[in-house]
């Protein structure tokens, strides 16, 4: 049985087949649409005011060395 399990290495098939991409464009409702707003807004809101505080705290860290 010599040779019978071919030539080492590392094989790669391919299948092309056909592939079929079905776009569909939906709205959200005036009220899904608020509630996202808000949830960006405030999301935005919070992590600005952590921004800020650290930076306030680096401030006073900072001033307290000098």
């Amino acid at each position: 049985m010599m040779g019978s399990h071919g030539v080492p290495g590392l094989f790669f098939k391919y299948d092309m087949s056909a592939l079929k991409v079905k776009v569909v464009q939906e709205r959200d409702s005036l009220a899904q649409f608020l509630i996202k707003l808000c949830a960006t807004v405030g999301g935005v809101h919070v992590t600005l005011g952590l921004i800020a505080s650290f930076l306030t705290f680096l401030t006073c860290q900072l001033n307290s060395v000098f």
